[in-house]
């Protein structure tokens, strides 16, 4: 899903895959939302969609505190 302000004002934490997801999230929304919540998994994006391993990755980058 395409982000826009709404979503980022809605959301109660943004994940984003990559460091450079931070800086687009942030352009899009600096006008709209002073300071979001996002959390950066650091997973580069060379998987292909429901890889296997991109899904243990995702579960023990997300829920890992």
């Amino acid at each position: 899903m395409p982000i826009n302000p709404m979503l980022v004002i809605w959301a109660d934490e943004i994940v984003v895959m990559e460091e450079y997801m931070q800086s687009i999230v942030l352009e899009i929304t600096s006008n709209h939302v002073p300071n979001p919540k996002i959390r950066c998994l650091g997973i580069p994006d060379e998987y292909e969609y429901m890889d296997d391993e991109l899904q243990q990755l995702i579960q023990r980058r997300f829920f890992s505190v």
